[in-house]
């Protein structure tokens, strides 16, 4: 009877609902990346995939592109963006609440009905989550479950906590945000079959609580599109990307800008930086002087600015995860200066197809020493391109949960027999 059930489940095609807090495209920040990439995979392998996404009147016209794209049907949660929310109300509002802000934001009533809904009319195999900000919704559904929490919060939060140099009541609501992180964590870890993960450190952090079964499956990159382009270089440039609407990439900026630049300045009059990357605030954006400093705001590519740069960086104190940032300056065989932070969980760590600082002096050192030993420069980070081809394809990932979604359906459907 088990075998004509696997028959029976291989046969046909699977059903999958995939729910992702917002609509994954255009591909361009780290959580869309792997969205958009772990739907593609699916979408080869003939899986019959729902999307239901969050959109707002900003982001609904990416859903023709998407379908452009992949052959999946798209089902919008209409609802108002994040960033109507200031900072003192955002603080205001987790304060007074059992949960993170952005559960809250994200998690209401009407949808769960909504959701709960469309599982019984469409009749799903499996229903895969996309984010920990709205793993709720997937705790009162009956089928086989897959939580992608892709980075920690707990982790995140916790190092952002440590980190702070804020006012006092920035820090109270950090505290009280990793708090109710691993609160609501411990409560919903053990409700999904499996946990996902990016990289061995949230792993270790999700392990910690009792009942998870979590699966490390890193990031990818696309090798056919992070290439070498072979453009002239820029002399002593130094570039970082990022989308800097983003905390842990803004603070990088700052830190790089304040404490590392100045060092590299004394020895090296002519080094210039690149700040890449949508969504920079007013502050970082008043940094841009047009000689020595470019802020660039959203680009269309970012590849010509990695490859016409002679060194990437990557200065980052809070972090969890893989940095894709960092996956595709190597897939451009470009020298990358790091943190020990933004370096964990990447196999060219390791290797030494990265260049890992562990202060400020020491990351402005590594970098003037790049610029003042030519060889040493054409040589650094040759290795990035072989390390990357060996172990962060987006196929490599898309088998691993390919395996996971089959063991899973075929076991319910083994027991239903």
């Amino acid at each position: 009877m088990e075998e004509n059930s696997n028959k029976n489940v291989q046969t046909r095609a699977i059903k999958v609902l995939y729910l992702d807090r917002v609509i994954p495209y255009p591909p361009e920040d780290g959580m869309r990346i792997r969205t958009f990439n772990i739907l593609k995979e699916l979408v080869i392998r003939g899986y019959d995939v729902t999307i239901v996404c969050f959109v707002n009147d900003e982001t609904k016209k990416n859903i023709e592109e998407l379908k452009n794209c992949l052959d999946v049907d798209i089902i919008p949660l209409f609802y108002k963006g994040a960033e109507h929310y200031n900072p003192i109300t955002r603080i205001l509002l987790s304060i007074f609440s059992k949960q993170p802000f952005i559960v809250k934001y994200y998690t209401h009533s009407e949808f769960k009905r909504e959701i709960k809904q469309l599982t019984k009319k469409l009749n799903f195999d499996l229903l895969f989550i996309s984010s920990s900000w709205i793993a709720l919704y997937g705790i009162n559904i009956n089928m086989p479950k897959i939580l992608d929490i892709i980075d920690s919060q707990v982790l995140m939060s916790m190092i952002a906590f440590k980190n702070s140099k804020s006012a006092i009541i920035h820090r109270i609501y950090r505290y009280l945000e990793y708090k109710k992180w691993e609160k609501i964590h411990r409560k919903i870890y053990p409700l999904f079959d499996y946990l996902l993960v990016t990289a061995q450190r949230d792993a270790d952090m999700v392990k910690s609580y009792p009942n998870t079964n979590v699966i490390t499956i890193p990031n990818g990159v696309d090798i056919s599109y992070f290439k070498p382009l072979g453009l002239e270089k820029i002399p002593f440039s130094m570039v970082f990307v990022g989308v800097m609407g983003d905390a842990n990439n803004s603070d990088a900026v700052l830190y790089f800008i304040e404490e590392i630049y100045p060092i590299i300045k004394k020895k090296i009059p002519k080094a210039c930086v690149y700040i890449v990357g949508k969504s920079p605030s007013k502050g970082l954006m008043r940094l841009h002087d047009g000689k020595n400093i470019f802020v660039t705001g959203y680009v269309e590519d970012v590849r010509s600015y990695i490859d016409q740069c002679e060194v990437a960086v990557c200065p980052l104190r809070m972090a969890s995860g893989i940095q894709n940032k960092i996956l595709g300056a190597m897939a451009m065989n470009k020298p990358i200066v790091t943190t020990k932070i933004g370096a964990e969980g990447i196999e060219g760590y390791r290797e030494q197809a990265i260049i890992v600082a562990n202060d400020a002096e020491d990351f402005a050192q590594r970098i003037i020493e790049l610029f003042t030993n030519r060889e040493l420069l054409q040589e650094a980070g040759k290795g990035g391109r072989k390390c990357v081809e060996k172990n962060y394809s987006w196929t490599s990932a898309g088998n691993k949960i390919d395996q996971l979604i089959k063991e899973l359906v075929n076991s319910k459907e083994s027991h239903e027999q």
